[in-house]
Order: structure tokens, then sequence, then C-alpha cells
């Protein structure tokens, strides 16, 4: 409950939608205005200011293509998947065109700084259309409600979020940064570690030491989770992040037989053969005891190792290193989008210390009490920066639905006792 009006949106702004933006007519980078992709709201500066675009337009363009201008003050967001899941705003600080994924609120009246933070407070998620493609129209956006307090009030509510929620995301990019730099830190010891073991006993192409790779297969499965002694293909991200996920598979038909030769053993050796980010490619894990019964697909690879010369895990490690990541960037098929593809001759040729297998394992084991502690850290401060998110959602939630007076609030612990 507010104890402001409440306002339905399409009685106090109006609306645009993009329209569609062919290649064409893509690629400008300068001209008379911007013209907004999905992707442009990523670069918004100070949280919300969206200043710029990778795309400009002239008259003549806007003209040609039927586009309207949103002008500044203006609140952009997607109208169409999973980007509008994702629920972002952003504020224009000029003159915009947009693609047809996008849509625009246009205030007749009020701040605009406080439009932005009271639709902040809505989920289009909870009122799109369902379906492999979400989306909202311009009717559903209408129909919106939005506490509407006097324009003076509101400039109050904007200015006090401006500075707290500042205060907030500064904290969260401390957090994210120190987060990094221990990845950073991990990277360079593993190098480190990489380089000593290298001049020290020399170094071995991967196909020396390889019985096989193989790649799996790909049916069509279901879109979920297995259960009991179903079977299941794993995905092809469920070794990002270095780590085996075995949650990342679908479902294998109850009318289709597993191809059993592909099924997982605790101890595999797998590496991502395709994706449609380069660095994804070629990210490894191993495969920990499994609940369920998986079957490998056909853009992860299984190196089966030699175990009289190299120990999975080490070599695990090593294939992660940065040498070995560059080189296979620099072998990776294929443009961008889904058709990057690692061939493996390029695996095979990968360039790993040749240790002996007593140390390879007192250094798997090494490295892996270290990268834990640096998990551990890191674990912990992704918890804090989700925690400050959710305050943050919470307050602002708080200010504009005048749970408490911003003109008295003391700021610092202003979100203590808010709903989270």
């Amino acid at each position: 409950m507010t104890p402001w009006p409440d306002m339905k949106v399409g009685r106090v702004a109006r609306l645009i939608s993009g329209v569609g933006f062919p290649h064409q007519y893509q690629g400008k980078t300068s001209g008379a205005h911007p013209f907004l992709k999905v992707s442009d709201l990523a670069s918004a500066v100070s949280g919300y200011h969206l200043v710029t675009a990778q795309n400009w337009v002239d008259q003549a363009d806007l003209a040609s293509l039927g586009a309207r201008l949103a002008p500044k003050g203006a609140i952009v967001f997607p109208k169409v998947g999973a980007a509008m899941l994702k629920n972002p705003r952003r504020l224009l600080d000029l003159p915009a065109a947009m693609d047809n994924n996008l849509m625009a609120i246009v205030p007749n009246s009020g701040e605009p700084r406080f439009w932005l933070y009271a639709l902040s407070t809505i989920d289009l998620g909870e009122i799109s259309a369902g379906g492999a493609l979400p989306y909202v129209n311009e009717g559903q956006i209408r129909d919106l409600h939005i506490p509407f307090p006097s324009v003076e009030q509101q400039r109050h509510i904007a200015d006090f979020l401006d500075a707290e929620t500042a205060r907030i995301d500064d904290l969260a990019f401390r957090q994210s940064d120190q987060s990094q730099l221990l990845a950073d830190r991990d990277v360079s010891n593993l190098s480190e570690v990489y380089q000593n073991l290298t001049q020290e006993y020399g170094s071995i192409r991967l196909r020396h030491i390889l019985l096989r790779i193989e790649q799996g297969w790909s049916p069509q499965c279901d879109d979920r989770q297995v259960s009991g002694q179903e079977w299941g293909v794993v995905k092809a991200g469920c070794v990002n992040g270095g780590i085996f996920d075995p949650t990342q598979h679908k479902a294998l038909p109850d009318q289709v037989s597993p191809r059993k030769e592909y099924a997982l053993k605790e101890g595999d050796l797998l590496m991502s053969r395709a994706s449609g980010s380069t660095e994804l490619i070629g990210s490894v894990g191993i495969v920990p005891r499994l609940e369920h019964n998986l079957l490998l697909c056909d853009k992860v690879y299984r190196l089966s190792l030699d175990s009289r010369l190299g120990q999975a895990e080490f070599v695990a490690r090593m294939l992660r290193s940065h040498m070995v990541r560059e080189h296979i960037k620099m072998g990776i098929s294929g443009g961008e989008g889904m058709a990057n593809n690692l061939p493996i001759a390029v695996v095979k040729d990968c360039v790993l210390p040749k240790a002996p297998l007593n140390v390879q394992t007192s250094t798997a084991r090494k490295l892996d009490r270290d990268f834990s502690r640096t998990a551990r850290v890191r674990n912990a401060l992704q918890r804090s920066i989700k925690l400050l998110a959710e305050r943050r959602q919470a307050l602002i939630t708080a200010a504009v639905t005048g749970q408490f007076d911003v003109s008295t609030a003391s700021g610092r612990n202003v979100a203590e006792g808010v709903s989270v």
C-alpha cells in the first residue's frame, strides 16, 4: 500500500516501439542519432544513463526505416526474449532510435529518474506471454500501474536513490574487482607453475600421452533433467568454468536406446569442442561420481590418457594455463557464433610440461588446495554482491512506494528492516 496515487502508465506517458534494423543500415559509427540495440543497454553510464550506441543513423536512414526517435528522458527496455526477463531499464540522455526488440516509455509529466526507478520495481516476466520467446506488447505496458507522488516528491526520491544506489554500486564494484583480482592471481600462479615445470622437465605434446580422443552423440532430447535410471545427454556447457556440472544435461526420450559406449565414468577428462563463445571452447573438467546415467554429447571431447604418462587432474590444470588457452584460441575454426569449433589436431598439439607422474600428482594436489582457498573467498564475495543487489532493489521499492520518508532517512542504514 502506497500513500500516493496509483497511476496507470498509459494515462501519463506515451510509448514508442522500435523498428526493424536491416544489416545494410548497421555499422555506422557516426551520424545524426544513435540507433539502439539490446546490447547497447549494457553500456549505460552511472548505473542507468544511456549516452551512446554501437550504431548511428542519419535523417535519411530514419525516414527509410520509418523509425521514430525516443526523446531525452525516455526509459528504454527490451520487450522480447531472454534480455527482457533480466529487466534492464535505461534512461536516455539524448534522442535515439531503437530496433524492434526495444520499447521506450516517454513520460508526459514527472521526473524521468523517478519513472526509471519506479519501472525497475516491475518484473516484465510476470506479465509476459510465455513460450519459447517471451514478450510484452504496448497494451500490457500501458496497463501497468506505478505510484505517482508529486513532482517535487519524485525529485527528492530520485536524488536520494541516485546517492544511495551509487554507494551500493560502488561497494559491489569493489567486491567484484577484488574477486577478479583473485581469479587473475590464480591464472598467474598457474602460468608460473607451468613455466617452472617446463623449464625443469621439458615439454610434451598432448598427442603423445593420449590413448584416444572422441566426441559423443547428440540425439533429440527432452528439455528436462533425468530421474531414476533414465539416461541423459550432457550439454556443450557441462564443463564451462573448469568444473563438470552434472545438471547440464537433457533427458534421453524413453523410446531412444542409449549408446552406452558414450556413458560417462568417474574420472573422465572432458573438453568443450564447440560453443558460441571462443572463451568457453576448450574448457575442461573431470567427471566426479555420478548419481545418474549420462552420455557424452557431440560438442564435448573425452580425452583418454595413458596413465603411465599423464595424470588427469594435472593435465586438466595445465590445459587451463594461459599458454595452452592461447594456443586453443588461435586454433579455433569458424567465425563468431555457433560455427566456432575446436579441431582434434589443435587439441593434440597442446604443449604440456613433461613432468614425471609423482610430480604431476603433487602439483595437482597443491594447485587444488590453492584454488579451493581462492574459490571459497570468491564465493563469499559473490554472495555479498548478490545481497547488495537485493538490498539495492529493496531500497528502490521502499523509496518509490513511500515506505519511508527520504527527507528524514539516515542514508547509510536506511535499507535495514526493508523486506528483501
